[in-house]
């Protein structure tokens, strides 16, 4: 028996109590199934004494391999995603922690928080609340806050989380017996190390004394709340409107020099909706239907205006044009007619329009960008994308590549930048290839060649863009397009980085009939996979917040994506940390702030005064 692994003091949780996950949902990439596929049946064993620590598989009859693979993949589809294995190196990984305690603690029946790192459910007599601890809105209210937070720990080593049993590192020798390591594998190390945990000396006070231990739940998560936000919106200042873009607001902008001039208004319309009631396929009113979210109305369609009016929603979404990055200095220069249009169109009041009006001020948009279009056909989507977008910074990526370096070709250096990023598609991918794999490929940093074998290509990553807008190559079928995506690159300095996007919406296609699909939840939000859809040849084009997603892996209804000929336009934008700077800059202000407390000074009168609202509201 392996001393290393704690001893289950709890009755296991039942897996085989749990539907089973949808057919196509996969726990890893295709190569990596192919490569787990190929394990033998002692390894398997193994990987199942370790992950199923304290479950029942619930496997009936002769145990093959397949099923070994079957409960695996169950498991891990009813795990929290953030305690999942990103890769086959994690899965294998026996130094990460395993047991109920990973699984989605809303499960039922519901899991206990014990795992081989934490044998037992925590104690209040024994354990408290580290700072910073935040409840998650939508948790049951019958779980405690030590429950909640002991599912939320990481499932590997951080020093200063570990209960003081821990002694060692459980299981860790669990696979070498059978030889199943990740250098064995040929997977490479894993992602995550112990991380040493160290408390700063204002952490230590605040956690030895007991009364501001004790933060009330509600108050603390405003406040983390309130904090995270501020900070975070440096990461992304560039995707913030410009103070050039039109205000959805009134802003007031003259100069009274007659007492006449003081009774001037700015007079403006806005819907009155809030909730739409709906049945169906979310586009029939219904009094006695299901209550959504309305968030707004787009052009009314007319004639064969349905990829103009979806072009026109995605732009409203992504502020297209209107950002800081895409309004460096000269953009006035640099924005064509057809751009400057396409915001225009972007600008219009599509919420109280009535459906003539509507569908005349898109046909006004139609009248210009037909003259940008090759072939001036409606339904062209991704040239009317590019003609609208080229000039759009926030789209923008640039690599170099040099081809060469074997027998079989000269070497070429080749210099690429643009706004779209048009997905090559292998023979291999007709039966379907995921979002991440195929990024992957396009951004890997070399590739061999076929003729001799020989490392004959290196792409070297000069921008990533802030939103990347990606173009199916020929039909073929995208699986897990509507999650994170993360592929590794290398940058102009030859280091290898990685870059993570999540998906935010598209413009998808039934034939010519066009619709955009969006995500519901903004910026660092819970995401719960609702989704927002608008469809400009129903309720007056009507944009439709709240919709639970068709799939938990594709939000969208599959019958928009999968087998079509038209292929979707999709969009994703970049996940990004502050910088170091300003992580920094935010810690030395709450810690000041702290010390004035303690000091009994007042924070407003001791502090550095800051910049006034009135000055900045001035920048025109």
């Amino acid at each position: 028996m392996d001393t290393s692994t704690p001893k289950l003091r709890y009755q296991p949780y039942r897996l085989n109590s749990l539907p089973e996950p949808p057919e196509d949902w996969s726990m890893l990439g295709e190569g990596e199934m192919r490569c787990l596929n190929r394990f033998r049946r002692t390894e398997l064993d193994s990987l199942l004494t370790f992950h199923f620590w304290g479950i029942d598989h619930g496997i009936q009859g002769t145990i093959t391999n397949g099923k070994r693979l079957k409960a695996l993949q169950k498991l891990i589809y009813y795990q929290e995603p953030g305690h999942r294995p990103q890769s086959l190196a994690e899965l294998v990984d026996f130094e990460r922690d395993a047991g109920p305690r990973l699984l989605n603690q809303r499960l039922e029946p519901r899991p206990l928080p014990i795992s081989r790192f934490y044998p037992d459910p925590p104690h209040p007599a024994h354990s408290r609340l580290i700072i910073g601890y935040l409840r998650p809105p939508d948790i049951p209210s019958d779980i405690s806050d030590l429950y909640v937070q002991q599912f939320y720990f990481p499932p590997w080593l951080v020093e200063g989380l570990l209960p003081s049993s821990f002694s060692n590192f459980p299981a860790s020798n669990l696979g070498k017996a059978v030889g199943l390591t990740e250098c064995a594998l040929g997977v490479g190390t894993p992602k995550v190390v112990p991380v040493p945990w160290q408390p700063d000396a204002m952490d230590v006070a605040t956690i030895d004394n007991n009364e501001e231990a004790c933060i009330d739940s509600a108050l603390d998560t405003t406040v983390v709340e309130a904090i995270e936000r501020a900070v975070m919106r440096f990461a992304y200042k560039s995707l913030e409107r410009h103070p050039s873009a039109f205000s959805r607001l009134a802003r007031p902008s003259l100069t009274a020099t007659t007492p006449h001039d003081l009774l001037k208004a700015v007079v403006g319309s806005f819907s009155a909706t809030s909730r739409v009631a709906l049945s169906g396929d979310v586009d029939q009113f219904d009094p006695q239907g299901t209550l959504y979210h309305y968030c707004g109305r787009g052009p009314v369609y007319r004639g064969s205006s349905s990829t103009v009016d979806a072009i026109i929603v995605a732009g409203m979404f992504l502020d297209a044009g209107l950002t800081v990055i895409d309004r460096t200095d000269g953009w006035e220069n640099r924005f064509q007619k057809f751009e400057q249009a396409f915001i225009d169109a972007i600008g219009m009041n599509w919420d109280v329009y009535s459906a003539q009006v509507s569908a005349d001020m898109r046909d006004l948009f139609w009248e210009i960008l037909s003259k940008c279009v090759h072939v001036p056909d409606p339904n062209a989507l991704l040239s009317m994308w590019l003609c609208c977008t080229e000039n759009f910074a926030q789209f923008h990526f640039s690599h170099r590549d040099v081809l060469g370096g074997c027998d079989c070709r000269p070497d070429v250096e080749i210099f690429e930048q643009s706004s779209t990023f048009a997905a090559p598609s292998g023979r291999e991918d007709i039966n379907g290839v995921s979002m991440e794999e195929l990024l992957a490929r396009y951004f890997a940093p070399v590739d061999y060649c076929t003729g001799c074998g020989k490392q004959a290509f290196c792409r070297t990553v000069i921008q990533l863009p802030m939103r990347l807008v990606v173009s199916p190559g020929d039909p073929m079928r995208i699986r897990r397009h509507t999650g994170n995506v993360t592929f590794s690159y290398c940058d102009q300095h030859g280091q290898i980085q990685t870059a993570t996007y999540r998906w935010i919406g598209g413009i998808y296609s039934k034939g010519t009939h066009r619709r955009v699909y969006w995500t519901d939840s903004e910026r660092g939000e819970r995401d719960q996979g609702e989704i927002r859809m608008y469809d400009s040849q129903v309720n007056l084009g009507l944009i439709v917040g709240g919709i639970p997603p068709a799939y938990p892996e594709d939000r969208v209804p599959a019958e928009w994506w999968q087998n079509v000929n038209d292929l979707p336009l999709l969009f994703y934008e970049r996940v990004l940390n502050p910088s170091s700077e300003v992580l920094n800059s935010a810690r030395a202000s709450i810690t000041r702030m702290v010390n004035m407390q303690r000091q009994n000074q007042l924070i407003l009168q001791e502090h550095d005064p800051w910049t006034p609202l009135k000055a900045m509201e001035m920048i025109p």
